[in-house]
């Protein structure tokens, strides 16, 4: 092995990283991976960034005023955490298509503790005013997660929470930091393998469906139904789901006030694309007669040959004066890389 590294350049780098592992790898690449070799990365008392004496998380909520559905979580990095619902999870199967608006902050600057007993605590407040929860995780003060799964979870409390459940999903559902954990750890099929998984039927899903009032209510709490009976095309039997009507704003008289404000086809499409999708769709694109085509918008105007653009660089006596004064004489000459005859023109 190449002496490239010595143990007290080891210990100095640790230090920089101040004993936090993630920081020194990142820093300390090369020294990292030497430092394996060694053995001075697996013997050194590295200090872990403690959680629970932390006093910045804070409590947000994601809201559907419409659907009366909310998420309460806790995070003490909100951007990272939105960009998380966004991509996957109950947030993002229930808004599906739709938008996600932004978090709302409930609460803030609280310690773990904290943070979990109030999280419960507005969840236990908003499903008695009669709002659907969207969480699967539990929460409140007996949970165990703070944005990730608790590292600190052995090998029997985790079979201690398992054992509460019949399936992984319930599992999951009800303390997602110890099912990451086990998840993780390959504990899971050693656990649940001899679980039967429940065949969805048309009956089956039929019942399942009727204790739910909307699709996405039965998509987020009995996910497995739901797939089945999408997959089979028996959703549409369910004809007691509200299916939320959202109209577009852009009507005949919306499209025609807006493609009022333009000039030609072309400006319409850039500026209310929407408008615009929807005004071709149903023909009435063909109603705005003022559009002017690009032909007649272009016509009057000076076409920049080398004489015009001559002509036109011989009142200024910089460069700068002239893309000033004449963009398009200036921009012209770029194109054909006439600047360079024009000696009179200084550069700046």
């Amino acid at each position: 092995m190449n002496n490239k590294y010595t143990y007290d350049q080891f210990l100095g780098a640790a230090k920089d990283s101040e004993n936090i592992k993630s920081t020194f790898i990142r820093r300390y690449r090369r020294l990292y991976e030497y430092s394996k070799q060694t053995g001075w990365y697996q013997n050194y008392n590295w200090i872990k960034p403690a959680k629970e004496g932390r006093a910045d998380y804070l409590i947000y909520c994601y809201k559907d005023e419409d659907r009366k559905a909310i998420y309460v979580g806790l995070t003490c990095n909100l951007k990272k955490r939105h960009y998380g619902h966004r991509s996957v999870g109950s947030v993002h199967e229930f808004f599906g298509d739709r938008p996600i608006p932004a978090p709302l902050v409930l609460n803030s600057g609280l310690s773990s503790d904290e943070a979990r007993k109030q999280e419960g605590d507005y969840v236990d407040k908003f499903r008695k005013e009669g709002w659907l929860i969207l969480n699967r995780a539990k929460t409140g003060k007996e949970s165990s997660s703070l944005g990730g799964y608790n590292t600190k979870l052995t090998y029997q409390e985790c079979w201690k929470i398992a054992k509460q459940y019949k399936t992984k999903t319930a599992f999951q559902r009800g303390d997602v930091s110890a099912y990451r954990k086990a998840l993780d750890k390959g504990w899971l099929d050693r656990w649940f393998k001899n679980v039967n998984r429940k065949k969805w039927t048309r009956e089956r899903c039929y019942s399942e469906a009727h204790k739910y009032h909307s699709r996405s209510e039965f998509r987020i709490k009995s996910q497995s139904a739901y797939n089945s009976a999408l997959k089979n095309g028996w959703l549409e039997d369910y004809c007691w789901f509200v299916r939320s009507a959202r109209k577009s704003k852009w009507n005949e008289d919306a499209c025609y006030q807006a493609a009022k404000k333009c000039c030609s086809r072309s400006e319409f499409a850039k500026r209310y694309s929407s408008a615009y999708k929807v005004a071709t769709k149903n023909g009435w694109v063909s109603d705005y007669d003022w559009f002017k085509s690009t032909s007649v918008l272009l016509k009057g105007r000076i076409k920049w040959t080398y004489e015009a653009c001559r002509r036109e660089a011989q009142k200024y006596k910089t460069r700068w004066e002239f893309g000033e004064a004449n963009s398009g004489a200036y921009h012209a000459c770029l194109r054909n890389h006439w600047l360079d005859s024009f000696g009179w023109l200084q550069k700046k």
